[in-house]
């Protein structure tokens, strides 16, 4: 990964920069030693520097591997958007499982993950599952500008790196195995990335002395990659909040479910609602990947219960018969009958209408679902029709994928008052 003079030079410019504008241990001078001195006889303070917990990781993700695989050249680029501490966990722990050391009787510790966040720089302790802060310095921006191709934000970076005792000519074997340990790891972090649907970057070329001085790692590292990692650019990556006073948009919350929705009838109805200009925001069980009928995937940004019905103008419940996981869900039944009494559009398609019957809101209302939930909504006191879709009030439904279409519009109809 080495770069010409010139270019070391210019990109090292930045991080170099800004650490000797930000000193970034106690006793590290910055141009006027004197300064740095404490009084005689009292004691110099040191920085109260965090460490942070992170939750368990999962090991039961929704995707195949050839399905991982396949998906790794769709990364994209990554927003500016902190990660959220459940994908920063799961990344770092993605960096030290099943890696090559272990059989090749290389200690562990001479691979460090450090991540550079908004607030600051720790090291990764893969025994505890826990990050140590080294420094509270924000250097996350001249660090994504320091790397070949630049970037110009990102939600997080990793490096993987080394103390310098470990490093030697190429053809050792102890090198070797470090080598090739780095390049585990980085494939281990695109895979992972790939099956938590966010984006990612890796540094082809940068200069590593310059970035170890800079964010203040141990004297003598070498920093061997960099990666940047963050939610992919539009990606919704947080519960819904309040509408600012400056803007009109309409927000639809497009409920899904965790395994075996109907992929045309979120991606056709998405699309209608997108080019009509309202904010789509998927949500489901759980914050995460979700896995359609026919392999197709998608991400909810959000879990069903952290939504607040006064933070969304429409919710819609996309079928597939992994749509069966709200039919008796009692949060989602008394959110739809929330969302209702506030005057807010309910929609449902596909077998999900059964949901909005079991919450008892079609009695008496003109509905339509797939042919094999005629019976449930009649049974709730539905004015079963069979179109491919129905609009009462502010109730929509629709049969199936082939009214994905009109069912989209339908909603956008019923959110602009016409």
């Amino acid at each position: 990964m080495a770069t010409s003079t010139t270019l070391v030079t210019r990109l090292g410019t930045t991080v170099i920069q800004l650490a000797l504008c930000l000193p970034l241990f106690a006793g590290q001078p910055s141009g006027d030693t004197n300064a740095q001195q404490p009084p005689p006889g009292r004691a110099r303070r040191q920085p109260t520097l965090k460490i942070i917990q992170l939750p368990p990781p999962s090991t039961a993700g929704s995707l195949s591997l050839e399905q991982v695989l396949m998906g790794q050249n769709q990364l994209g680029q990554v927003s500016a958007q902190p990660l959220g501490v459940i994908e920063l966990g799961q990344l770092l722990w993605a960096t030290a499982i099943g890696t090559a050391l272990v059989q090749t009787g290389v200690p562990q510790a001479q691979l460090t993950a450090y991540v550079v966040t908004a607030d600051g720089i720790y090291r990764y302790v893969p025994m505890n599952h826990t990050l140590e802060q080294v420094t509270a310095q924000p250097l996350l921006a001249a660090l994504c500008m320091s790397i070949i191709p630049q970037q110009p934000a990102a939600g997080c970076g990793i490096l993987i790196a080394t103390p310098a005792r470990a490093r030697s000519r190429s053809d050792n074997p102890i090198r070797s195995a470090l080598l090739l340990e780095t390049g585990q790891r980085l494939q281990n972090l695109r895979l992972q990335a790939t099956a938590m649907g966010l984006g990612m970057v890796v540094a082809q070329q940068f200069d590593g002395p310059s970035i170890a001085k800079a964010l203040g790692l141990p004297r003598e590292t070498e920093i061997l990659a960099v990666v940047l990692a963050g939610y992919k650019e539009g990606q919704a990556t947080a519960p819904i909040g309040p509408t600012s006073s400056t803007t009109q948009q309409r927000r639809t919350v497009l409920v899904v479910a965790t395994r075996g929705f109907r992929e045309e009838e979120l991606i056709e109805t998405k699309k209608v609602l997108d080019q009509a200009g309202i904010q789509t925001f998927i949500v489901s069980s759980r914050p995460g990947l979700l896995t359609g009928m026919s392999g197709g995937v998608a991400y909810a940004s959000a879990s069903l219960n952290q939504l607040r019905v006064d933070d969304l103008d429409a919710l819609v419940f996309i079928g597939g018969t992994g749509a069966v996981e709200f039919a008796n869900d009692q949060f989602a039944h008394g959110l739809a009958r929330a969302a209702l009494e506030r005057r807010k559009v309910v929609a449902a398609i596909c077998i999900a209408p059964t949901i909005l019957a079991n919450a008892g809101l079609l009695r008496g209302v003109r509905a339509t679902a797939y042919p094999t939930e005629q019976q449930a909504l009649v049974a709730a006191g539905a004015v079963f029709t069979g179109n491919l879709v129905e609009r009462d009030g502010l109730i929509i439904t629709a049969n199936g994928p082939t009214a994905a279409t009109a069912f989209g519009q339908a909603i956008v109809a019923a959110l602009q008052g016409t």
